[in-house]
């Protein structure tokens, strides 16, 4: 990174006559670089095999480990190459598998996973940049651990696409089951073995395919690591013979599926365990139907068990004989049902159901029935009423239970803020106390215990308790929130519901988070917010009070999007959000989508490397307000297409006669906010000359109505240190200032209570080049070697003109040679400096003269040296008229000439030493000092 801090020779300089203005820019890049590793694109052939790992089978041959794999389609039906087989013991991994989809089943290639053992691994890393939609179809997994766990990339998009599972394990993040957000076809999931797993359920789901999408049947299970219903109950189904059993286990937040051949099964539907206070109503138990539940001597009797008994005995009462039947117990305690059939000698029984049924007489405060705690954290306080009871756990649903030890601490009295040690895993705690002589017991409270670092679990905002964010209770599953994935829904008009605050002091990370349209959420306590995954998602209302809010700011495939109308993001204070792509639109075309808004308050800075998604649709969408000392830093020198959108309105000032002010800081693009009517400089558009060169047009000053004293100052950044002039530059209603050497500098003026204008004037010196750019000797009327113009190409040339200056001479000269090259060719025995002055035009169509550097021509014998001699000092330079010239104790001549050549005047100086020099002309001149055959000719600006 540049230091803007170094020191350089600068100095003010005023001109009131025309001269050339010299300009080029200074682009600063700001360099991101990255490596990574290539994969071979290899496509299957099966020359000589089925087996996977023959490089012969690949084209280009070699080992597919790790690689870029496309499977084609077969030419016909009966095509040899051999379909591609998976097999071995040895984990394998690829980058990205592709099997190409047939509209005819006939030409459809296929995969077969069949590995030797179930804990062998097939891994698919990602998907296909270049179409990953029927990326599956064709797979067969008949054994092993097929995995494929990047989100959004295993897709059966088409009505022929399929996957089928016979055995082993198909995991996947998520299946995309239709062709597009609004699906309106999509494949199917053959599943008759093994197990197939998706860990964040099935999207896209098209509801509309006869026979559905998921076929489980035989001994094959789907299971859903999260709680998933179907979107129609015959979108997972068993097909002609089978019918589909689900159990959501709440410990794990597992939904499964499995098949139970509808001839045979006579079990309970909905058999997961009920948690319940005594004297609360059951949930209605349902049989399946099925064959055997359809005859007509079948006889049934719903039976309980509890706890310690072995005999079931059966109920009494309506519905007892039923086959829906909702259980009611006489007092607290753990019950097992069942329903037993008899149809005449056959007596068959289904699974049991749990039934905790917790005493009545125990509260407790807040009632939490489960909540995720990582090992070292501490659990939301729980108080149980009546006090003297005794805390228990266990690690089995329904006891038997322990006191609390080192395993888990917490429990103190009728108090529990559970402190848990670990392993991670199911720990149920109870609260039991002896009323009446009798041991009452709570309900089991679950607590399921994580990893220290364990992040992404999706919680969604309840504010059952109150508007703390940082309470696990608030959230939904209870959790604390640091590193979850975080959603916030729309709260509607009637809603008493409370908004999210975050308010906990100290470092807080996010993973993803989702706030929805008309939701709010507020930060206003953590120093600093990491949202440490790759969904950002503004919908709603979110107010940034206090710290800073990161989005991976280094990695270019991260996004933080405010892209509905309703979004509105607003940084207050000093907050500061730092993302790398920040995107104001919800679509890539600016005349598609919507756009939120964005403001940027107080002393708040927004920063990114890319900002994008300017929606044009609405004119209201997609808009950055800024406001105070707000600003936006955007990486690079983007001052075109930002001041584009300011044209459109997409950046604006809300506050009457306040407007946005754009400059780049060699670093960043940097928009805030400046108010029109205070102590400011006339024109801070960016300006252009060259070392030593005062500025043509003067900087000057409005709004100074009251300010009697001022002194112009300048930096290397637009963010300070000033530094004054040499000599200071004070109370002067305008400057034109120089510098010495390249770079971009700026300008404010500042009063003598301290208030600095609202703005400043941006001053890039450059340089024209020339090449070669070394000294030439050459012959009279002989051709030296050919000089080339260097522009910067920022700058679209419209002409290049050369001239040049015999030394000595009074006069520049034109060569009438135009065009980006010149050819040195002189006929008089002399020392000459050639340069060109070019007309161009900058990237805001702002047109310059910029004079180049120059470079020696010798032509002929000729008795003089080098002209830059290094004995003579003239100082100050700038002056007010006053200026010294020091050549050592020699004598010496010297001559001021106007641009035009002529002499203003000439002097021997003979006593050699410091003289001092009165020339009272104002504008630039040259000076010209002889000593012998040495000389020395430089600029002279007197103001």
């Amino acid at each position: 990174m540049k230091n803007f801090y170094v020191c350089k020779k600068v100095k003010p300089g005023f001109v009131t006559g025309k001269v050339w203005r010299l300009t080029a820019a200074l682009l600063l890049f700001l360099s991101l670089s990255g490596t990574a590793f290539a994969q071979v694109a290899q496509t299957w052939t099966g020359a000589e095999n089925t087996r996977f790992t023959n490089e012969n089978n690949w084209d280009p041959a070699g080992s597919p480990v790790g690689n870029n794999l496309t499977i084609p389609l077969k030419t016909d039906s009966t095509q040899a190459p051999f379909q591609l087989l998976v097999s071995g013991t040895d984990n394998i991994s690829v980058n990205w598998l592709e099997v190409a989809y047939a509209t005819d089943n006939q030409y459809q290639p296929t995969v077969t996973i069949e590995l030797d053992e179930d804990t062998a691994v097939f891994n698919v890393v990602t998907g296909s940049a270049s179409n990953c939609d029927y990326q599956f179809t064709g797979t067969i997994v008949k054994k092993g651990h097929y995995t494929s766990l990047k989100s959004n990339v295993a897709r059966l998009d088409e009505v022929n696409s399929w996957l089928r599972v016979e055995g082993g394990i198909a995991e996947f993040r998520n299946l995309l089951m239709g062709n597009s957000n609004s699906p309106s076809r999509g494949g199917k999931i053959y599943v008759s073995g093994g197990e197939l797993i998706v860990r964040d359920g099935f999207g896209r789901m098209w509801t509309g395919r006869a026979g559905g999408q998921v076929e489980i049947t035989k001994t094959g299970k789907v299971t859903v690591r999260t709680n998933f219903t179907p979107p129609t109950e015959n979108w997972i189904n068993g097909g002609e013979d089978y019918l589909i059993k689900r159990t959501y286990d709440a410990v794990f937040n597992v939904t499964t599926f499995t098949a139970l051949h509808k001839d045979s099964v006579f079990d309970v539907l909905n058999a997961e365990t009920q948690v319940l206070v005594f004297g609360e109503a059951t949930d209605t138990l349902r049989l399946m139907e099925s064959g055997i539940l359809s005859s007509p001597t079948l006889v049934l009797t719903w039976k309980y068990r509890k706890e310690g008994e072995l005999a079931f005995k059966s109920f009494t009462g309506p519905g007892a004989d039923a086959k829906a039947f909702a259980p009611v117990f006489s007092e607290p305690g753990t019950y097992f049902v069942i329903c037993e059939g008899v149809d005449g000698a056959k007596v068959v029984q289904t699974s049991q159901v749990m039934f905790l049924v917790a005493s009545d007489a125990i509260t407790l405060s807040p009632k939490i029935d489960m909540q995720y705690v990582r090992i070292g954290e501490t659990g939301v306080e729980i108080t149980a009423i009546p006090a003297g009871g005794t805390w228990k756990y266990s690690r089995i649903q329904g006891g038997p239970y322990m006191a609390l030890d080192s395993t888990v601490t917490g429990g103190v009295e009728n108090k529990l803020s559970p402190v848990f040690k670990g392993p991670a895993g199911n720990y149920y705690l109870v609260y039991e106390t002896e009323i009446g002589g009798k041991i009452h017991r709570s309900y089991e409270m679950l607590y399921i215990i994580e990893a220290a670092n364990s992040a992404g679990k999706t919680l969604t905002w309840t504010g059952r308790f109150s508007n703390d964010a940082n309470f696990p209770a608030n959230w939904t599953p209870v959790a604390n929130p640091y590193n979850n994935t975080l959603n916030v829904n729309a709260f509607d008009s009637a809603s008493v519901l409370p908004y999210p605050v975050f308010a906990k002091p100290g470092n807080f990370a996010i993973s993803s988070f989702t706030f929805a349209p008309n939701s709010r959420v507020t930060f206003d306590g953590p120093d600093t917010i990491s949202t440490t995954g790759s969904n950002r998602y503004v919908q709603g209302t979110v107010d940034l009070i206090k710290g800073v809010m990161t989005a991976r700011p280094t990695e270019n495939n991260q996004y933080f999007r405010i892209e509905r109308p309703e979004a509105v993001f607003t940084l207050h204070g000093t907050s500061k959000l730092w993302v790398y792509n920040l995107l104001m639109g919800s679509h890539s075309s600016p005349t598609a989508g919507t756009g939120g808004h964005l403001h940027i308050k107080d002393n708040a800075t927004v920063i990114c490397s890319n900002i994008d998604r300017f929606c044009t649709v609405d004119s209201t969408y997609s808009r950055v307000y800024l406001y105070d000392n707000g600003q936006i830093h955007i990486a690079g020198d983007v001052r075109s297409a930002q001041q584009a959108r300011i044209e459109m309105g997409k950046y604006l000032c809300p506050v009457e006669d306040w407007e946005p002010f754009m400059f780049f800081d060699g670093e960043y693009t940097i928009l805030k906010a400046r108010n029109t009517k205070s102590f400011s400089i006339a024109d801070a558009k960016n300006a252009y000359t060259t070392a030593n060169t005062p500025l043509e047009e003067a900087v000057t000053l409005i709004n100074v109505e009251g300010i009697t004293a001022w002194e112009w100052k300048w930096s290397l950044s637009p963010h300070g240190p000033w530094n004054s002039f040499d000599p200071p530059a004070t109370n002067l209603p305008a400057i034109n200032p120089s510098f010495s050497e390249s770079g971009s500098y700026f300008v404010i003026a500042e009063t003598s209570e301290g208030v600095q204008t609202s703005n400043f004037k941006p001053v890039t010196v450059i340089e024209l080049g020339i090449t070669p750019d070394a000294s030439q000797e050459i012959g009279l009327n002989v051709n030296g070697d050919t000089l080339n113009a260097v522009v910067p190409a920022q700058f679209t040339v419209t002409s290049v003109s050369w001239y040049y200056r015999l030394a000595g001479s009074e006069d520049y000269v034109d060569t009438y040679v135009t065009g980006m090259q010149y050819v040195p060719n002189f006929g008089t025995v002399g020392v000459y400096e050639v340069f060109y002055v070019a007309e161009v035009q900058d990237e805001f169509s702002v047109q310059y003269f910029l004079i180049s550097n120059s470079v020696t021509i010798t032509a002929g014998n000729v008795g003089i040296r080098d002209n830059r001699a290094e004995f003579l000092n003239i100082y100050p330079n700038p002056t007010t008229g006053l200026f010294y010239v020091d050549g050592g104790h020699q004598e010496y001549r010297l001559e001021i000439f106007d641009l035009t050549g002529k002499v203003l005047m000439s002097r021997q100086l003979t006593d050699g030493g410091r003289q001092t020099i009165n020339f009272n002309r104002k504008g630039m001149f040259i000076v010209k000092v002889q000593l012998g055959d040495e000389l020395k000719i430089g600029r002279l600006i007197v103001h």
